[in-house]
């Protein structure tokens, strides 16, 4: 079967009219992601954009009704994110429609690709799309006095996402009936997520605020907090208890879901599974908001008595891709305030994974990634091959070149060119990186890297290669840009 690319579940439609979709019967974060598909599509296709209505959708009964976009999101920021891009939102033209079902599954499917790029990717489409879908409930007083209460009158550092309600149960039932290889991964109670969050984070989780629809729960929220003191000590904490009923039936909800989200988002710490769009794009809007990727959010749908932390930027559901530390591209060596802050592509050909890229960003001196690849003591893969660039506006000439399976080192070869192997098995032994022209007079590479076995990192200067001297396997590979030091301060 023919694999379909992500940009591709987007088409459908020919020309270049307005186009939009009717109101989409789904939580609030589907239809998220199904608004972020129809402008991914409308971005690709050079449509203009009608703002859809959003739906307030009833999970107890499958119901909904609708409301203007206006009335849940700021028409003005998403308006200033429209033009950034180069597109426009038209009020009240004819709309060619577009089915909301297939932005849904295409702005999944796209935001799972595009996510991934962690902090290389701030600045491009899909951070921004997020960051710049605002939502009115937090100017609202009340939301205002109850993040206040929970994080700093109360220093609540936990909010946890119970996903027990009835819709959810019934989800779990029907997958445990099939032969879902992700059946286990849904249907944990109440006592199960408090019983690994306990394991994992007591130190911050004395006191837990709590993100669910209350009115849709199995249990009453008294019976699951005194469980959850008796068994555990923890304390829940849950809106209805800051806010008063009057308070809680002035908004719908959709505004309650909205609020629940936003707490989360603002969590220090942050407990949900990776099979809920909830918890995957807090995880997500919680990184392209502050743009700091060390945001302490963690899973339950995992083995294990503990939470499992995630590195993947909400990207994924599938648990090793959650928690895989390949997706975080964390430095080998910490930064200095020597390092060159290029926009630089760094492509590896990994033995069992494949191809897998680090972009630093395209914003030169901007907020950045490192230019690294691999995690130390991942003897599982090891890599194969790579390729080294520029990304424009940013254009210097540079070499590189692998020490090859059999010791012996390849060419040097230029800007965006592959070293090394592919499907054959054989890992590279070391790599070398070297500038080309009046920038090498400056300038030079640094080169750092983590070998199968080895307990310690190698660093050495680009030029001169950096391997092992008993030739292991390479595994993760970082390359620094910074001022030649003289001969005396080396």
């Amino acid at each position: 079967m023919e694999k379909i690319t992500p940009i591709e579940i987007l088409k459908g439609f020919a020309g270049k009219t307005p186009i939009g979709y009717p109101e989409l019967g789904l939580g609030l974060n589907n239809q998220k992601l199904a608004l972020f598909g129809l402008f991914y599509k409308a971005y690709n296709e050079g449509h203009s954009v009608v703002l859809p209505d959003f739906a307030i959708f009833d999970a107890s009964n499958n119901s909904h009704t609708n409301v203007e976009f206006s009335k849940v999101y700021s028409v003005n920021k998403i308006r200033e994110f429209a033009r950034a891009f180069g597109m426009e939102i038209i009020d009240h033209p004819p709309i060619d429609n577009d089915n909301g079902w297939h932005c849904f599954i295409g702005g999944s499917s796209v935001l799972g690709w595009l996510a991934t790029k962690g902090v290389g990717g701030l600045d491009d489409f899909a951070c921004q799309f997020f960051r710049c879908l605002q939502p009115n409930i937090t100017a609202h007083p009340v939301f205002k006095r109850l993040a206040n209460k929970v994080f700093f009158e109360e220093k609540i550092q936990t909010v946890s996402q119970l996903r027990i309600e009835k819709d959810w149960q019934a989800v779990a039932r029907e997958l445990e009936a099939s032969d879902s290889a992700i059946k286990g991964e849904y249907n944990f109670s109440f006592t199960d997520i408090l019983s690994k969050t306990k394991v994992s984070l007591s130190t911050v989780a004395e006191k837990i605020y709590v993100v669910c629809d209350e009115k849709n729960l199995p249990v009453s929220k008294e019976d699951i907090r005194k469980a959850t003191v008796d068994k555990f000590g923890l304390n829940l904490i849950w809106k209805s208890d800051i806010l008063s009923e009057d308070e809680l039936n002035s908004f719908s909800l959709l505004d309650l879901s909205i609020i629940d989200f936003e707490m989360a988002v603002r969590g220090p710490y942050f407990v949900g599974l990776s099979r809920s769009s909830f918890s995957n794009l807090a995880n997500f809007e919680a990184f392209t908001r502050t743009g700091n990727p060390n945001v302490n959010h963690y899973v339950y749908n995992c083995a294990g008595p503990g939470l499992a932390r995630r590195y993947d930027f909400g990207a994924r559901g599938d648990i090793a891709e959650v928690t895989n530390k390949l997706f975080f591209r964390a430095p080998l060596i910490p930064e200095t305030i020597a390092d060159c802050s290029w926009p630089a592509s760094l492509k590896v050909h990994f033995s069992k994974i494949g191809d897998f890229q680090t972009e630093t960003g395209n914003t030169p001196g901007g907020r950045r990634s490192y230019i690294v690849c691999g995690v130390p003591g991942n003897a599982e893969i090891s890599i194969e091959g790579f390729s080294l660039d520029f990304i424009p506006p940013m254009s210097l000439d540079i070499e590189y070149r692998a020490k090859m399976a059999d010791n012996t080192w390849s060419d040097w070869v230029k800007n965006g060119m592959f070293v090394g192997s592919v499907g054959k098995y054989q890992a590279i032994k070391g790599f070398a990186v070297r500038l080309k022209g009046r920038p090498a007079l400056s300038y030079e590479a640094i080169c750092i890297a983590s070998f199968v076995g080895r307990d310690t990192l190698i660093e050495a200067r680009g030029e001169d290669g950096c391997f092992s001297p008993e030739n292991e396997a390479l595994e993760a590979m970082q390359i620094v840009f910074r001022p030649i030091k003289p001969d005396w301060q080396r």
